[in-house]
């Protein structure tokens, strides 16, 4: 089962990158590159190795707004 909201990202020559449904996490602590992985309880996959300067930017697709609860 696909989560209802995933990563992708977008690259500077607008190329859309979205991973299939399956990127779940984003990691920045490489200086030259960001790693994008699917992790869950069963395995651990390396989705993709970007290098910054070809990141325009990353986001959750589809896109969904915080949830505010009014208390009137």
């Amino acid at each position: 089962m696909e989560n209802e909201s995933h990563i992708r990202v977008v690259l500077k020559d607008n190329t859309i990158l979205d991973f299939d449904g399956k990127c779940t996490n984003v990691e920045y602590k490489n200086d030259k590159f960001c790693k994008f992985t699917n992790e869950n309880n069963k395995a651990y996959s390396l989705l993709a190795l970007i290098p910054y300067e070809n990141i325009a930017y990353i986001d959750n697709f589809p896109y969904q707004e915080v949830q505010t609860q009014s208390y009137e």
